[in-house]
């Protein structure tokens, strides 16, 4: 047992150097000089980045016995970037012997987090310990379970491509898009139905339903632009925000750029009720699909009411609407509002649906990278120039730390950060996050809405967001994915950036207050000229294949 831990321990080393990445769980300490604190992940020995997971939290006293201690709060976060958890941790179940489950903790990035934990002493004192945690990029948990031959090699260092650490090879495959469905929408059970997305198919590239009859959602989304709109200035975008991609977007827990939806199905409806995007309240919305796609929606969903019924609503009743529509659409009796709210959220999962199907398509990082395990440096160097490869180093590398919030095979983690850009030009603050949160909750078409398809779902997600959000994420947004980023620009939020060079610069020189403190999260990276030109043509490697199936041509109009 003592040389498989030794093993364990030196393969860590090997892949981080001998500091604190190297941490092992269960993590032990004493609080008040009379208990013993135990804390470890309850489902594996690491603590993993990007997902919700639980805790085991054992107390003792110092002689080993069980203590029950009341536990009160948990709180923390990462100091080095200035916010605490993004979601509220709670203690949710007594294990017995002094064993408490831990449930809702989420980092979101890897490095250094803090986890305080308070407890009612038997005076009914509270009392506080706090844990530093290192949380490895996900990428290190996987050379420790594998035992294949080429795995081994790559740990040795006797691999082909000497340019390359063990360390790099190995965050260079966590990157690699593989053939993984999208994962499962418990609130759309019709997500994976290919019917259903050959009806939203239909209805991403129907003009019909907007108020005009010239804007579909393929006018903003457009399929030549990997889906996106690729305007040139930001003002031109009618929402006020930049046009994301797509691509890839199944992979993604919450979307917009405040997370403002929990499901893409829910997402889907807000552009096209909004009046200054498509302007089609929901009624109008309903009526327009009974007319034009009676047939196959019946055949998916439901039977809608005869189409005379559905024109003698008001048809530009709707909640979200100005003074006159709002008031329509209270003057409907309850039923008539859960009918019509039904009819709109099946649209909106008929267009998640679709687009779904809207998957990457591997890069010459990716080529380059499957090569280099292959054949060597010298063939993968064909793939990509020498500029972009040292692009790549310094992407990977501690200094930099572009992993920290850009990872996985979607070179994003999903979460929210607050990137120095709340703030526009005249003074105006977008609140970002801060908003999208308590719009999530307070959303009828969340998972938890009763139009979820699976209402009584815990949807952890949402169950440990905290509403009364933390002051860092006022002006945050969410990672957008770099896959093809370089045909997908302006960037950030607003647009604000023309090229990947500015918003290179942005990060190297970003705002400080006049006591020169940060109201951000960003550090300013010690980078050359030279050095940002190299990342951002590294960025350009990232650009995959447009696939030119059916699912991207504007299907036939039937009328």
């Amino acid at each position: 047992m003592f040389g498989i831990c030794q093993l364990l321990v030196s393969l860590c080393l090997l892949l981080f150097g001998p500091v604190v990445n190297a941490q092992v769980f269960p993590l032990s300490k004493i609080l008040d000089s009379a208990y013993l604190i135990t804390l470890s992940p309850e489902d594996s020995s690491q603590a993993p980045v990007g997902r919700l997971h639980n805790w085991v939290v054992a107390v003792e006293d110092v002689s080993g016995s069980p203590v029950q201690l009341v536990p009160l709060s948990v709180s923390g976060g990462m100091r080095e970037h200035g916010h605490g958890f993004y979601t509220a941790p709670q203690f949710s179940a007594h294990l017995g012997g002094g064993r408490f489950r831990l449930s809702g903790v989420l980092f979101n990035m890897p490095g250094r987090w803090q986890m305080a934990l308070r407890f009612q002493g038997p005076d009914k004192r509270p009392l506080e310990l706090e844990f530093e945690l290192d949380v490895l990029p996900r990428a290190a948990t996987a050379p420790l379970a594998a035992a294949g031959a080429e795995q081994k090699a790559a740990l040795t260092g006797a691999f082909k491509a000497n340019n390359w650490s063990a360390k790099e090879r190995l965050l260079m495959q966590s990157l690699l898009l593989d053939d993984s469905p999208p994962p499962p929408v418990s609130s759309n059970k019709r997500a994976d139905d290919e019917r259903v997305a050959v009806l939203g198919h239909r209805l991403f590239f129907d003009t019909a339903l907007s108020s005009s009859a010239d804007m579909a959602c393929a006018s903003c989304h457009q399929p030549g632009r990997y889906y996106s709109d690729n305007l040139e200035a930001p003002a031109e975008s009618i929402s006020g925000r930049n046009v994301p991609s797509l691509m890839g977007i199944a992979a993604n827990r919450f979307f917009n750029w405040d997370g403002a939806h929990d499901s893409l199905w829910s997402q889907a409806l807000g552009p096209i009720e909004s009046p200054v995007e498509m302007n089609m309240p929901r009624i109008a919305l309903v009526t327009a699909v009974g007319r034009l796609y009676r047939d196959e929606y019946a055949q998916l969903f439901a039977v809608l009411p005869a189409q005379e019924d559905l024109q003698a609503l008001p048809q530009h009743a709707s909640p979200q609407g100005g003074a006159a529509a709002v008031e329509a659409w209270q003057g409907l009796s309850p039923a008539t509002q859960v009918m019509v709210n039904r009819h709109f959220s099946n649209i909106g999962k008929a267009l998640a649906a679709y687009q779904r199907r809207l998957r990457h398509q591997k890069s010459r990082f990716d080529r380059y990278v499957s090569t280099l395990e292959r054949n060597g440096e010298e063939l993968a160097a064909q793939l990509m120039s020498e500029s972009e490869r040292e692009g790549l180093r310094l992407f990977l590398s501690d200094e930099v730390q572009c992993m920290r919030c850009h990872n996985g095979a979607n070179f994003s983690n999903g979460e929210f950060h607050n990137a120095d850009t709340g703030t526009a030009e005249d003074g105006s603050v977008d609140a970002g996050r801060q908003t999208g949160l308590v719009n999530v909750l307070d959303s009828a078409f969340n998972c938890r809405g009763e139009f979820s398809d699976n209402p009584g779902n815990s949807c952890p997600d949402l169950s440990y967001l905290v509403k009364n959000s933390l002051p860092m994420l006022r002006g945050a947004f969410k990672v957008p994915s770099l896959r093809n980023v370089e045909m997908t620009g302006p960037y950030m939020h607003d647009g604000r950036f023309e090229t990947l060079a500015q918003v290179l610069q942005h990060y190297r020189d970003p705002d400080v207050d006049a006591l020169g403190q940060r109201q951000h999260e960003l550090q300013a990276l010690q980078l050359n000229d030279r050095a940002i030109q190299q990342l951002a043509d590294f960025l350009g490697s990232l650009t995959g294949e447009l696939k030119r199936d059916r699912w991207f041509k504007a299907p036939q109009k039937r009328r």
